[in-house]
């Protein structure tokens, strides 16, 4: 056994000193290191040699520097130390420290300090990463609705206190869903990073721009000078977001609405004026999207009408109040029933018929449209069905397929148990499609080829008004083209109208599909359309859309002679 008195004192310092396991240091009044133990050499990367007779700056992070100074003033005052700091190792890299230092006196004052080090460097990250996504998002990187309405809180204060304006902007990207559905969720999240990244770039000092949720973003803007400005401000958004997203060599052009709030309401909260803003985000979207709108207090009674028509709509279902009607399709040379619409209808127990552009974007948007449309995809063939049955002429009949159903998983094999069901021939059901669903080439290709195997026919609704590239018009199974209203209502007015209906006409000859115009109102857009080979034509000219027996009745009183027109 050693005895106590057998232990050198220095030998014992030297050991408790140099094989600490925690870095230490001694400085001296120059802070000039005079000693450093195994720990801090190791921590450091630096030797013995390279510390001793260097002043502490050598290592200590520039921006800790004059930090650093004043807590080891206040030491070689005699005053016991401990702060965090940082130094940079001997290779570059930042290392986080806390450090405790004590004085050390002789008879008359503090001659140096002893600095004890211990590297927090990973508790710090740590604490950083979860400060991180508390506050922002961790896609984009910017920040998340957290910051934005605390932020937003204390701005909305200084506004108040300066009698100054705020706005506050909602946006979101139109038809994401859409994006994502067709080429998958890594186009949608590059969309999300790079819209993020530009919206960065429209705020200044003071504002703060954040991803909220989704595809929804906010930004606040300060010290608002008037409508002009903010008006100013959103056409720098919508500058910023104009140039096409780059993808894979694809050219990715997307719209955003925005809704707009101010704090004319001085005091107003964070809440409210986010609530108000996404009201009238609300209401830019029912615009007709890639607009923005102001809020106003009228907005919000219109919301409340919006959610009683959600619940109206729910309640429709379960109660079968829609119905279908039906417009005719005819030969415009001669006049036989090549075709029939089916068009959906809400009978509303309290609003009577209620039009479809009233309530089918709510279905769109509430996830409702796919279980209707099926029900209206079987609606139509058994009625088909029926009118065969009576000995009335046969024809395909018409149903719109939206985009949510054609990309469902699985919309072939329903459609086909459908036809099994009714026991319609496929050849007598004709799926419309709009152009957006084209998006996707390969994968919208698949599906229509699938559906024509099956030996339903497939046309392209309003024609013209929507996405398509014509080189790929070839490559689908399409049987016809439908030439949107909005060009036939104004050919005899409007030469660019004409034009492009004209080059519908050729375009669909060449590529052999049969082409329908539809909304034709007067004989003059009939004989029109007949002198340009236009073969079918929709629209009241012929027929408004009428329920099952009005319609079974129009089809047994109509003479194909009841066209007629001059070619001339």
């Amino acid at each position: 056994m050693i005895s106590p008195a057998s232990i050198n004192n220095d030998q014992l310092l030297y050991s408790l000193f140099e094989f600490n396991p925690h870095a230490i240091t001694v400085i001296n009044r120059k802070g000039q290191f005079i000693k450093v133990n195994i720990a801090a050499r190791e921590l450091s990367g630096y030797t013995e040699e390279e510390l001793h007779g260097s002043p502490f700056e050598k290592v200590i992070m520039q921006e800790e520097h004059k930090k650093v100074l004043a807590y080891s003033q206040r030491a070689f005052n005699g005053v016991l130390q401990t702060f965090e700091t940082a130094f940079v190792h001997k290779e570059g890299y930042r290392i986080d420290l806390s450090a405790t230092v004590v004085p050390v006196r002789d008879s008359v004052r503090v001659q140096s300090l002893v600095v004890i080090l211990q590297d927090i460097t990973i508790s710090k990250r740590s604490l950083e990463r979860i400060k991180f996504m508390a506050h922002y998002d961790d896609m984009t990187g910017i920040p998340n609705r957290r910051f934005f309405r605390d932020h937003l809180e204390s701005a909305l204060q200084i506004a108040l206190n300066s009698n100054s304006n705020l706005a506050v902007f909602y946006l979101d990207i139109d038809r994401f869903k859409l994006y994502n559905d067709s080429f998958g969720h890594d186009v949608g999240n590059m969309l999300l990073m790079q819209v993020a990244e530009r919206l960065m770039r429209c705020v200044s000092e003071g504002d703060v721009a954040a991803r909220m949720e989704g595809d929804e973003f906010a930004i606040f803007y300060t010290d608002i000078v008037g409508i002009e400005n903010v008006e100013k401000l959103a056409k720098q958004i919508y500058q910023q977001l104009e140039q096409p997203f780059q993808y894979q060599g694809y050219d990715l052009h997307i719209t955003v609405s925005i809704g707009i709030s101010m704090n004319t309401n001085r005091q107003i909260s964070a809440d409210e004026i986010m609530k108000n803003a996404d009201i009238a985000l609300s209401k830019a979207k029912e615009m007709g999207r890639n607009t923005s709108q102001f809020y106003t207090i009228s907005m919000e009674q219109s919301t409340l009408d919006r959610l009683k028509l959600e619940t109206d709509l729910r309640l429709a279902i379960q109660r079968d109040e829609f119905e279908l009607y039906y417009q005719p399709q005819v030969d415009i040379f001669t006049g036989e029933i090549i075709g029939m619409e089916s068009l959906i209808r809400w009978n509303h127990p309290l609003k009577g018929i209620v039009a479809p552009d009233s309530f089918i974007p709510l279905l769109e948007e509430c996830g409702l449209i796919i279980p209707v449309g099926e029900k209206v995809i079987e609606w139509a063939c058994r009625q088909n069905v029926a009118w065969q049955n009576e000995g009335l002429p046969k024809f395909p009949i018409a149903v719109n397929l939206s985009v949510k159903q054609f990309l469902q998983p699985g919309i072939v094999d329903r459609i086909r148990d459908i036809l099994l069901e009714t026991s319609l021939e496929p050849g007598y059901l004709e799926l419309e499609i709009t152009e957006s669903v084209t998006l996707d080439v390969e994968y919208a290709e698949n599906i229509l080829n699938d559906l024509q195997r099956l030996g339903v026919l497939i046309s392209i609704d309003d024609f013209g008004t929507g996405y398509s590239s014509l080189r790929y018009l070839k490559r689908f199974p399409i049987s016809r083209l439908k030439i949107d209203r909005s060009f036939v209502r104004d050919i005899m007015v409007d030469q660019n109208d004409a034009q492009i209906v004209q080059t519908i006409i050729a375009m669909a000859r060449h590529l052999n599909m049969n082409v329908i115009a539809e909304g034709v109102e007067t004989e003059e857009q009939l004989n029109y359309l007949r002198r340009h080979q236009c073969m079918e034509i929709q629209g009241y000219y012929i027929s408004r859309p009428l329920p099952v027996q009005a319609i079974t009745k129009w089809m047994g009183e109509w003479e194909p002679t009841h066209i007629s027109g001059d070619l001339s």
